[in-house]
């Protein structure tokens, strides 16, 4: 009794902790251009935000969450912040919550890995804070499979038919490929049921039919964004080796990959050997999940054009985080394997931290804004040739400015661009120019800004 009070508060701590330490990176004003997107469009009411994400290439779900805690705490990157930790807590707790009723005989142990690599697994210190919609796929995903397993469990009680249309179809209002991992987790789903009873075919269409009348309003704008991407997208490519090795960022990388490489194969082996665990079962198809976003992500590059890129694949990531949790208590070996992914996570947890605080408030960005607070007036011009400047980060942090698309000969004023001296002097000759200022922001655009009379 005492273990698993014990336990229990080991959960709790880590999640505790995780609040701090995410908490702690949020009081800055640095974005990059996806995120100052999601700042000027949060300054728009519910309405126009729906209208501007129909015409964009994303669902309005986040950023109507985002709106409503911009309206009760404050317009600042700080909030919007904390808009994208407060799913990681809500997804924790319920895991900690309902692991006992889920998985019974692990339940603490199972809770506990899922929230030390939910928390602290290297690319959490990028995406958990992150301006962007991602942890809210994540979590109305990873609810979408647990109440997706309550089902398999209990197919008669309508709470969890319920909840599970609800979160499948908030995942599908937040990112497109949320709604891949959604309509994969249907698969699973369905393919399970009719395996344990032939006659739950009709529980199945009900399901999908229901789901379906569910997005029915999005529907159209849906086909007209598809007819958007065929024609313009940006992303120019796929790189599998780097979506392999996304989840574990630059520390460790191979000793992670390994780990959970012995995992799924020891688990495999497991469910060979013990057919009848559906606890294993489910574990190997949450990470199936992922499997098969990236899969369908891979095939619709191919088939339209490139429209993946790895960060979209974190709506699946809390259900491997799941399956790897449960995964390890089923092993040969689990002292051994629980200990060591524990202690990568808690050796790499400094690293990615700093790491974390130095892009957080050692980036640049409050130089740039004090130099065009003091030296550039409104009604000077300004001029860029980097399209993220265009297009949302000057529009964030120089409001009220008019910017100048390009740089040809007749440029004057001020020019913000990548380019050396010498290659601004020769694209326009006939002025007189001076670099007035070099320097970056958020550590992800490095500029200089000259001033050309």
């Amino acid at each position: 009794m005492k273990k698993v009070r014990f336990s229990k508060i080991i959960n709790y701590i880590v999640i505790i902790l995780a609040t701090i330490i995410y908490g702690s990176l949020i009081f800055n004003d640095s974005v990059w251009s996806d995120e100052a997107y999601t700042m000027e469009l949060l300054k728009k009411n519910y309405i126009d935000i729906v209208k501007e994400t129909a015409i964009d290439v994303h669902p309005p779900l986040y950023y109507l969450i985002a709106k409503t805690f911009t309206i009760i705490f404050g317009y600042s990157v700080p909030v919007v912040k904390f808009v994208s930790i407060l799913p990681i807590i809500l997804i924790m707790l319920i895991v900690t919550i309902k692991s006992k009723k889920l998985f019974e005989e692990n339940s603490e142990k199972i809770s506990l890995i899922f929230n030390l690599l939910i928390a602290f697994i290297p690319i959490a210190f990028t995406m958990n804070i992150e301006l962007r919609m991602y942890t809210w796929c994540m979590f109305f995903c990873t609810c979408s499979g647990i109440y997706a397993y309550e089902i398999y469990k209990d197919s008669k009680k309508k709470s969890n038919i319920i909840l599970f249309i609800i979160f499948s179809l908030c995942a599908a209002y937040t990112h497109y490929f949320a709604a891949i991992t959604a309509f994969v987790i249907y698969v699973f789903l369905s393919l399970s049921l009719i395996i344990k009873d032939k006659k739950n075919w009709k529980l199945c269409i009900l399901l999908v039919v229901l789901t379906i009348i569910g997005y029915l309003p999005w529907i159209p704008v849906l086909l007209g964004q598809v007819t958007t991407v065929k024609g313009d997208y940006w992303i120019q490519g796929i790189g599998i080796l780097s979506d392999i090795q996304y989840l574990f960022g630059e520390q460790f990388t191979n000793i992670f990959l390994a780990l959970f490489a012995c995992i799924i194969v020891g688990l495999s082996r497991y469910i060979i050997n013990n057919k009848k665990d559906s606890e294993a079962k489910f574990a190997f198809i949450s990470i199936l999940v992922l499997l098969g976003t990236v899969f369908i992500g891979y095939a619709l590059s191919v088939l339209i054009r490139p429209i993946f890129v790895n960060r979209y694949m974190y709506g699946a990531v809390g259900l491997l985080f799941l399956g790897i949790s449960i995964a390890c208590t089923k092993l040969e070996y689990k002292t051994i394997i629980i200990d060591a992914l524990i202690g990568l996570l808690l050796i790499n947890l400094p690293f990615s931290y700093v790491e974390s605080y130095k892009k957080e408030y050692e980036n640049g960005t409050e130089e740039f804004k004090t130099f065009i607070s003091e030296n550039v007036k409104e009604s000077d011009r300004v001029s860029t040739d980097i399209a993220q400047f265009t297009w949302s980060m000057l529009k964030y942090y120089m409001p009220g400015y008019t910017i100048n698309d390009g740089i040809d000969k007749d440029t004057r004023g001020y020019v913000i661009t990548k380019k050396n001296l010498k290659e601004i002097k020769n694209m326009i000759p006939d002025a007189k120019i001076n670099q007035v200022f070099k320097g970056d922001i958020d550590n992800t655009y490095e500029f200089t800004i000259y001033y050309a009379e």
